[in-house]
C-alpha cells in the first residue's frame, strides 16, 4: 500500500472542485514531512551490474542508514521537532514528522512548503556528516553514502505505508520502530509471518502519531 501523505478535509469539496490545490479539499496539504533515507546499493569499490541490484548487503547498508537516521534524530531534537521512524521494508528507513495542516497564522502548509523544509533539514544533515550522507541525484555520485530524499514531499509521491508487506522473498514488512530500538534491528526481522505477533506483544509505536501534530511555522519553515 502506497498512500498519499495528505488526507481529505472535505470529501464533497474534493469531488466538486477542479482545482488540485483547493485548500478546502485538503489533498495539497500534507499530514507529514517525510524523509526517505536510501542506503547505498554499491560501495565505491563495487562494480555496478547492468541488470538488477547486487545481493542485499543488509547489515552494512542498513547500518549506514541507521547511523544517518540517528544523527538526523539528534538534529531534530535540537530543533524541537518530534519524529517517527519505520523500516521501508527493504533496505532503507522512512522518517515522518506529523504536522498541522494549518500554521499558527491559519496559513495552509502545502507540499511545496514541506518539500522546502525537508530540503533545509537535508542540507543541515549533509553539512554535519558530508562523508556519510548525500542529496546528489546522480546515482554514480552516491556510492558509499546514504541518499537523503526530500523530494518525496510532493503530492504525486507516495511511500510504502506502515505495516505494508513488500515484494521481497521474505515478504518483509515496513515496520514502525521506537527510536531507541533502531540499532538492534534489521529490515529482515519483520515479515508477514511474525509481525502480527510482534504487534500483539509490543503494540504500535506509531499509535499516537496522528495526534502529535506540530506547527512548522514555529520551526522556521519560512526562514
Amino acid at each position: 500500500m502506497h498512500p498519499m501523505h495528505s488526507s481529505v478535509i472535505d470529501y464533497e469539496r474534493c469531488q466538486e472542485s477542479q482545482d488540485p490545490n483547493d485548500v478546502g479539499c485538503g489533498l495539497n496539504i500534507p499530514d507529514f514531512v517525510v524523509i526517505d533515507l536510501d542506503p547505498y546499493i554499491y560501495t565505491s569499490t563495487q562494480k555496478q551490474k547492468k541488470h538488477g541490484e547486487p545481493q542485499y548487503n543488509s547489515i552494512q547498508a542498513f547500518k549506514a542508514a541507521v547511523e544517518a537516521a540517528l544523527e538526523l534524530k539528534e538534529m531534530m531534537d535540537e530543533l524541537h521537532l518530534r519524529s517517527y521512524v519505520k523500516t521501508s521494508g527493504k533496505g532503507g528507513l522512512h522518517i515522518f514528522m506529523p504536522i498541522s495542516k494549518l500554521g499558527s497564522n491559519a496559513e495552509p502548509i502545502t507540499y511545496e512548503k514541506t518539500r522546502e523544509f525537508a530540503k533545509k533539514i537535508g542540507n543541515l544533515l549533509v553539512a554535519r556528516i558530508p562523508k556519510k550522507v548525500t542529496m546528489e541525484w546522480n546515482v554514480k555520485e552516491r556510492a558509499g553514502k546514504v541518499f537523503f530524499d526530500y523530494n518525496q514531499n510532493s503530492r504525486a509521491k507516495t511511500l510504502a505505508s506502515v505495516f505494508s508487506v513488500r515484494p521481497t522473498p521474505l515478504a518483509t514488512v515496513s515496520m514502525p520502530i521506537k527510536w531507541d530500538r533502531l540499532t538492534d534491528i534489521l529490515p529482515t526481522d519483520f515479515t508477514l509471518l511474525n509481525v502480527p505477533e510482534i504487534i500483539m506483544k509490543s503494540g504500535n509505536p506509531w499509535k499516537q502519531m496522528l495526534e502529535d501534530r506540530q506547527d512548522l511555522l514555529s520551526h522556521g519553515i519560512d526562514g
